[in-house]
């Protein structure tokens, strides 16, 4: 099924969110990964939030923590927030697959930055 404009929307804004978090840990754009899979029929959005950062940390702590980012940013569109499902995992799981495998229906989400001039 096809995602509506308001459902890309939301993806963009909690991605730009899951962005800045990871900005403010200090970790580069190699180090993080978001996947999402937008249900249109439950109007929910699903994030899977994959950090090489997270493979040491207590899982339930780091989700936590994202989760109230997320919500201090979100803060004026909570509708966002209750059509919003997290999953926090650390590389490491994701790499071992099975349970904490991302499923084939979710899609990675991708961050286009200006290529900016060189000076000559």
């Amino acid at each position: 099924m096809a995602e509506d404009p308001e459902m890309r929307r939301e993806v963009g804004l909690v991605a730009g969110a899951l962005t800045k978090y990871a900005g403010r840990q200090g970790w580069k754009d190699s180090e993080y990964w978001i996947y999402y899979w937008p249900n249109p029929d439950w109007n929910k959005v699903h994030f899977v939030f994959v950090s090489e950062h997270f493979d040491e940390q207590d899982p339930y702590k780091a989700t936590s923590e994202v989760w109230a980012f997320l919500k201090q940013e979100l803060n004026e569109a909570p509708d966002i927030l209750r059509s919003l499902g997290l999953v926090v995992r650390s590389k490491k799981k994701v790499d071992e697959g099975g349970l904490y495998a991302i499923g084939p229906s979710y899609r990675e989400f991708w961050t286009f930055y200006p290529v900016q001039a060189q000076e000559t």
